[in-house]
């Protein structure tokens, strides 16, 4: 379901009449372009995919669609898409233990100066 945002419609005779996509040739390439964007994005951070498919929406604003067109498409991409957060072997708590402990080998303790933090 797309948010009332991104629907076009118009009223006519009192009712709201939903515009739907015409499915020309433009229209499928822009949403093939979309579909691939998200497909070669996995694996990929957020950031770098939400980054691409901006490029797209400005293209199809570019080649004359409606920009809600793109976002639509984009919004029901992004609502089957699963993110999740990258596995580490690394524990935050254990890694700053080590490192605190490392640190107080060194420097006898805590590192005060801004020397001290460059040496380590």
């Amino acid at each position: 379901m797309l948010p009332y945002q991104l629907l076009v419609a118009r009223a006519r005779g009192g009712f709201i009449l939903p515009s739907y996509s015409k499915l020309d040739d433009l229209e499928l390439y822009i949403a093939d372009k979309m579909i691939e964007v998200f497909e070669n994005s996995i694996g990929c951070k957020r950031k770098s995919l939400e980054a691409k498919v901006k490029d797209v929406e400005n293209l199809a604003f570019r080649l004359g669609l409606d920009y809600r067109f793109a976002r639509g498409l984009a919004h029901l991409l992004y609502k089957r898409t699963l993110f999740e957060k990258p596995e580490t072997k690394l524990d935050p708590l254990r890694s700053r233990l080590e490192i605190f402990k490392e640190v107080n080998k060194k420097f006898g303790g805590f590192v005060i100066n801004d020397e001290g933090r460059k040496n380590f």
